[in-house]
């Protein structure tokens, strides 16, 4: 049976899916053969995707952005599974996961981590088995900030149980900031870095802790960053880096 949906998620998320199919879709939604860049392409259909999977299984909460009312974290990895699908590609090979957990938001003083929505307290060792057990059963390449930017003992503990599976990319945890790149690299924390240039403030800046990661071996991932402009900027930078 289907839950009761709130009409304004419904009205939004049935928007957005009339405007993106104008631009892309996939084997099952429709490609538009103006959309040249397959990855574009399948990351657009996948969200168009996920708001069918969101209407059809879940009710939704909120006004923009609507979100669904999962039972658990792990249904969040479900629905993007159910998505990946119902655009017409296969979850593991034409399209994986990244997560993106922002766990400094979660991270209190004495250590652990609070899910506030939830009523649940979590140790950086219990997070970490977690992170592990989804990555055994998932198709996840990618875990960003999963773990608070000063619990830098347990970003190690990540670092030497995950490293070598996935990207494990510090945010928070570097800040486009190359001296606390430096340290991670020293003392063996991480193993990517997110680059957002209003982050550090300059590219002259932004340049360098590029070149810092990349002659570690670190990857690293263009982004922007809350009021940054819309134009092609990032992409000039990634390509030229």
């Amino acid at each position: 049976q289907t839950p009761p949906v709130n009409k304004t998620c419904q009205q939004t998320l049935y928007g957005e899916q009339k405007q993106l199919r104008s631009f892309a879709g996939s084997k099952a939604i429709g490609v538009n053969p103006n959309c040249k860049n397959p990855a574009v392409a399948a990351a657009l259909a996948v969200f168009l995707g996920s708001a069918e999977a969101q209407l059809a299984h879940y009710e939704l909460r909120g006004v923009a952005p609507c979100h669904p009312n999962l039972a658990t974290n792990e249904d969040a990895i479900l629905v993007i599974l159910e998505a990946i699908e119902k655009a017409g590609y296969k979850p593991g090979e034409d399209v994986k996961i990244a997560l993106d957990v922002a766990a400094s938001a979660w991270h209190r003083d004495d250590g652990t981590y609070h899910m506030m929505k939830r009523g649940e307290i979590h140790t950086a060792d219990q997070l970490i088995d977690t992170y592990e057990s989804y990555i055994g059963r998932y198709p996840i390449i990618s875990i960003e900030d999963g773990l608070g930017e000063e619990d830098i003992d347990a970003w190690k503990k990540m670092t030497a149980r995950l490293g070598s599976r996935v990207a494990l990319v510090g945010d928070d945890l570097f800040v486009t900031n190359d001296k606390r790149l430096r340290k991670g690299i020293h003392e063996g924390f991480a193993n990517s870095i997110l680059i957002k240039p209003n982050q550090i403030g300059t590219l002259s800046e932004t340049m360098q802790v590029i070149r810092t990661a990349k002659d570690a071996n670190y990857g690293f991932i263009l982004s922007h960053r809350s009021g940054e402009t819309e134009d092609s900027t990032l992409a000039d930078i990634a390509v030229g880096m």
